[in-house]
């Protein structure tokens, strides 16, 4: 369960992606969560989420930056090579 900040207004706490890839390898069939409006008990299997964590999208950001940083230079030092040439 979620609360804002004013400990009275139920906030979504929906399992994210990771959350529901993990519940359902652990075979958990029904899950109890509270969104905006209130209370919700329904099937993992009914519940569809493409929420990503501030800390996933942060690890990816980093990752697909790494992973530029890396394509950057090996493109550079082939063309140092065939300068070299």
């Amino acid at each position: 369960m979620r609360v804002a900040a004013d400990g009275f207004t139920l906030r979504d706490s929906a399992p994210c992606r990771d959350c529901h890839k993990t519940l359902t390898l652990l075979g958990i069939k029904k899950i109890i969560y509270t969104s905006n409006s209130g209370v919700v008990q329904t099937r993992l299997e009914d519940c569809k989420t493409s929420h990503r964590t501030w800390g996933r999208r942060m690890h990816y950001r980093k990752l697909v930056k790494h992973q530029h940083s890396l394509l950057i230079g090996t493109a550079s030092c082939e063309k140092q090579v065939r300068d070299d040439s």
